[in-house]
């Protein structure tokens, strides 16, 4: 299942994976940073 997010992504950037993979690896460590420490967001 992707994120809305992530479909955001692949229309912003249609032709570059790379960047989507990027961008998606930065979302979901920026969920698991939240997840482990809400206190820091």
């Amino acid at each position: 299942v992707l994120h809305p997010a992530q479909h955001a992504n692949d229309r912003s950037f249609p032709n570059h994976p790379q960047l989507r993979r990027a961008t998606r690896q930065q979302h979901l460590h920026d969920a698991q940073l939240a997840e482990a420490a809400p206190f820091l967001t």
